[in-house]
C-alpha cells in the first residue's frame, strides 16, 4: 500500500516530493518565526518589561504548534525521500534483471545461430571446393582456344561469381559492388550460361567431325 502511494506520489498523481519539501521548509520558517517571537517576549520580560500572561501563553502555544508541525513535516519529507530512494533502487535492480535476462537469451540465440552457421559453412566450403575442382578438371580437357571468359574457366572469375552472390544476399564484406544488389544475377545464372557455352562448343566440334 505504501509503495503504491509513493509511486503515485512520484508520478505526480498526489503531492510531489518538491511540494512536500516546500511544505516542510515553510513549516520550519513558521517555527523559526514563532521561536523568535517567543524569545523576544522572554527577553523583554527579563529586561524588566511587562508582557501580558495571555500574550506569553499564546506565544508558547504558537511555538509548540510550530515545532510539532515542523517536526511532522520534516519526518514526512524524510520518510518520502527515503522511500523514493528505495523505490528507485528497486526499479533499477528490476531493470538490470530484465536487461541481463535479455542479454542471456540473446547470447544463447547467438550461439545457436553460430552453430547453424558452422554447419552450413562446412557444407558451403565443401560445395565451393567441389565447384573449383570441377572447373579445374573442365579446363584440363577443353581445347586451349575456347573463349575462357564465356565459359567461366578462370578460378578468379568463379570466385567473383560466388562472392557477388554472397553480396547479393546481404553479406557486404564478401564483395565491393557500387551498383546495388539488384544488378547482380543469382549464382546459377552465370554458371548455366557457361554450361551452355560448353554444350555449344561440344555440338560444334561433334558436328564438324561428323
Amino acid at each position: 500500500m505504501e509503495d503504491k502511494l509513493l509511486e503515485r506520489l512520484l508520478k505526480g498523481k498526489t503531492s510531489s516530493l518538491d511540494q512536500m519539501k516546500a511544505d516542510y521548509e515553510a513549516a520550519e520558517s513558521r517555527r523559526e518565526a514563532a521561536s523568535e517571537a517567543w524569545g523576544d517576549a522572554i527577553l523583554a520580560e527579563a529586561e524588566g518589561g511587562r508582557v501580558e500572561t495571555a500574550t506569553m501563553n499564546r506565544l508558547e502555544r504558537e511555538l509548540d504548534r510550530a515545532v510539532v508541525e515542523a517536526t511532522r513535516k520534516r519526518a514526512a519529507y524524510g520518510a518520502a525521500t527515503a522511500r523514493a530512494a528505495k523505490l528507485a533502487t528497486e526499479t533499477k535492480v528490476n531493470e538490470n534483471r530484465v536487461l541481463w535476462d535479455k542479454a542471456l537469451s540473446l547470447a544463447e540465440a547467438r550461439t545457436e545461430a553460430a552453430e547453424r552457421l558452422a554447419e552450413l559453412s562446412e557444407a558451403y566450403a565443401g560445395a565451393y571446393f567441389a565447384l573449383v575442382a570441377a572447373n579445374h578438371a573442365l579446363v584440363e580437357i577443353l581445347p586451349r582456344d575456347v573463349d575462357r571468359d564465356a565459359g567461366l574457366l578462370r578460378d578468379p572469375d568463379v570466385e567473383i561469381v560466388v562472392r557477388k552472390d554472397l553480396f547479393r544476399l546481404g553479406i557486404d564484406w564478401a564483395f565491393s559492388w557500387p551498383w546495388g544488389r539488384v544488378s547482380i544475377p543469382e549464382l546459377m545464372a552465370p554458371l548455366k550460361d557457361a554450361e551452355r557455352c560448353v554444350k555449344q562448343w561440344a555440338s560444334a566440334a561433334l558436328a564438324a567431325k561428323g
